[in-house]
């Protein structure tokens, strides 16, 4: 079965839109980093980066988008740690509402797809 995944990720959140050939489901994952960084801030992304790959590990196809550095830093840790041969892509992106996160991601994985105006609206 067909699993993508739409990933919005800074270095606070990651929310995480889970599209299989059956149905679609909304998760979202927080950093509990500090602002300043310290030894213990980067434990927590650490931590943080390997919950958000626990979480997209069954993809068989990946976008990644968000403002910050942290989707580059997101990537290079799957290439590493995650060798597959699933896609991922890299886009940049803003801070986004759950509304327009689902509507970027149901865009990128379902291009012909109808999207209903009130979709769209910011």
């Amino acid at each position: 079965m067909k699993t993508e995944i739409g990933l919005w990720i800074d270095w606070q959140k990651a929310t995480i839109i889970v599209a299989s050939d059956a149905q679609e489901e909304v998760s979202e994952i927080l950093s509990h980093a500090a602002t300043k960084p310290s030894r213990k801030s980067f434990r927590v992304k650490d931590q943080y980066y390997n919950r958000v790959i626990a979480q997209i590990r069954q993809a068989t196809s990946v976008l990644i988008f968000g403002p910050d550095e942290a989707k580059a830093e997101l990537q290079c840790r799957l290439q590493e740690r995650e060798p597959s041969d699933r896609k991922v892509n890299v886009e940049a992106g803003y801070d986004m509402n759950p509304r327009q996160i689902m509507t970027k991601v149901r865009s990128y994985f379902r291009p012909g797809a109808m999207t209903a105006p009130a979709a769209l609206a910011v």
